[in-house]
């Protein structure tokens, strides 16, 4: 049995890289791509990383505001306490309903 095993061995040893005749090679790429749909984790993975290009490819459209051009201290007022009406008010007139800069 030993043998046998040995022998086996050998014999793959020596077709080590040769492509088995009428057969065409599969590149590594191709061989990595296959692997991966066949894996579940992966797949979640790939979709989490796309989700996250296409987020930073539409950011200029998500948020057209410029983040640093708030003055959020020139709307608090002495005695202001901000309530359902304020927040109303400005619903109508802004995307997420909360204030100016949305």
């Amino acid at each position: 049995m030993g043998d046998l095993k040995r022998r086996r061995i050998d014999e793959l040893a020596a077709r080590a890289g040769q492509v088995p005749e009428g057969e065409g090679g599969v590149s590594l790429t191709k061989s990595a791509f296959r692997r991966l749909r066949r894996d579940p984790v992966a797949i979640a993975g790939a979709i989490i990383v796309v989700i996250f290009l296409l987020v930073a490819a539409f950011a200029p459209f998500l948020a057209p505001r410029d983040p640093l051009a708030q003055t959020l201290l020139s709307e608090i007022r002495p005695g202001f306490i901000p309530g359902p009406r304020e927040v109303f008010r400005s619903a109508s007139t802004t995307w997420a309903g909360t204030c100016s800069p949305g």
